[in-house]
């Protein structure tokens, strides 16, 4: 008999919980889960689809997670709102297989990314990258009639896409200017739609707080930090081999320390005894910019970020004259070339080819 009313409590007492959760999960105050007989709204008429991307996944071996490259390259193209905003869409990639849920408009524009890096390009892709810094953006002057501009989103930024010739002819006149100094000069060898990084950062330390060292010989201590003074540049292209063109995206980021104030901080040291200890306050300056271009191949884009933060001691006046006695922090007009030099397989027959002798007659 008192198994049987234990069992009858104990059904009670699940069968109240259950209606407490029934009741909270119906209360207008909480978020009640939507049940499996529901299905995905389709009032947009929106489909679901798989594509496939080993052919293209397979053949990066620089990056763990290539298909990174696929999201990043998507939500480009189509924007972040359109995942997040009405109508309903989803999308995601793993290594082998990209799902997307959303309208035949925002499917095509998937398929056409998709199909240009699983079938277009096959090999790695070079770039001449050079970031020079000119202290006088007066260089633009002679410069403009060799230059046609393109658009930009960000203020201050200027553009322009200049034939392969008056681009050389451009870069050797403002190489010859005395205030001009050259950051960055390589030959980088891409994936087609992965990103390359190139950082140049220069520890900076200094006396940031104190604390209490915990030690009875000296209560207090000064701690030091550390701040990365330089800039990180990150580079993504996508070639597109039938129209001829190239989208670039760019990421720049730069920070200068441009003086450490200096504070003495008063601390007891024993007894009725005070000493002081140095702390530092820095005054830092940064600069950021994201930009996407697209030009013909068969052209170089040329960029300016207009007149920036320079790390480093201040760069020289336009007669080439630096003052060693200027506390003012550097600026300069920060001035990229981006030329498309081909397929790695087409460089390297270049190069060969004239490395050829001569056959002689």
């Amino acid at each position: 008999m008192k198994k049987v009313v234990i069992a009858l409590l104990v059904s009670c007492f699940l069968a109240n919980g259950v209606a407490d959760a029934q009741t909270a999960s119906e209360s207008p105050g909480n978020a009640a889960a939507v049940g499996d007989d529901q299905v995905l709204p389709r009032s947009e008429g929106q489909v679901f689809r798989r594509y496939d991307l080993r052919p293209y996944t397979g053949r990066i071996d620089s990056n763990l997670t290539p298909q990174q490259a696929v999201i990043d390259w998507i939500l480009r193209e189509t924007g972040t709102a359109t995942w997040f905003n009405e109508p309903l869409g989803f999308f995601s990639a793993s290594r082998e297989t990209l799902t997307v849920y959303h309208t035949p408009a925002v499917q095509r524009v998937v398929s056409e990314l998709v199909d240009s890096l699983v079938h277009g390009v096959t090999e790695e892709v070079v770039l001449d990258v050079r970031l020079a810094r000119i202290t006088s953006p007066s260089w633009r002057v002679r410069a403009q009639p060799m230059m046609r501009p393109v658009s930009v989103s960000q203020p201050g930024v200027e553009a322009w896409i200049v034939s392969r010739e008056n681009a050389t002819v451009l870069y050797n006149t403002v190489a010859r200017r005395a205030d001009f100094r050259e950051s960055i000069s390589r030959s980088l060898t891409l994936e087609n739609g992965q990103t390359h990084t190139f950082v140049q950062r220069t520890p900076r330390r200094y006396l940031r707080t104190v604390r209490n060292s915990g030690r009875s010989d000296v209560r207090y201590e000064s701690v030091a930090g550390e701040i990365q003074e330089g800039h990180q540049l990150e580079l993504s292209c996508l070639v597109h081999d039938k129209q001829k063109t190239l989208d670039l995206f760019m990421k720049c980021r730069l920070d200068q320390v441009e003086r450490f104030f200096p504070l003495a901080i008063n601390v007891p040291s024993g007894g009725n005894q005070q000493s002081r200890l140095q702390v530092q306050v820095p005054q830092v300056s940064g600069w950021q910019c994201q930009e996407r271009f697209r030009w013909p191949q068969d052209h170089v884009l040329v960029v300016s970020f207009g007149v920036v933060p320079v790390p480093g001691p201040a760069p020289p006046t336009s007669l080439g004259i630096p003052n060693p006695f200027s506390t003012r922090p550097g600026r300069a007009d920060a001035v990229m070339f981006v030329e498309y030099k081909g397929l790695v397989s087409d460089r390297l027959l270049e190069e060969r080819t004239a490395k050829l002798p001569a056959v002689r007659r």
